[in-house]
């Protein structure tokens, strides 16, 4: 007979799912979201852009200090 006085813990679940990148799959859902939202699709262009500049300008600006 036996008898526990604590709580067991169960295992606990691993549930993983890969994750798969697709360039093309991107590429066409970023066509068909520039079709069927242009607006949506602009603002997100609009801050891409912004961003990617910014980082440029500091990459620039850091290279300099280091010559």
């Amino acid at each position: 007979m036996k008898i526990f006085l604590f709580r067991r813990p169960t295992p606990k679940q691993f549930e993983y799912k890969p994750l798969y990148y697709d360039p093309r799959k991107e590429e066409l859902e970023k066509i068909q979201e520039k079709y069927t939202n242009p607006e949506k699709a602009m603002k997100k262009e609009a801050v891409r852009d912004r961003i990617s500049m910014r980082w440029d300008i500091h990459r620039k600006h850091k290279g300099k200090g280091q010559g």
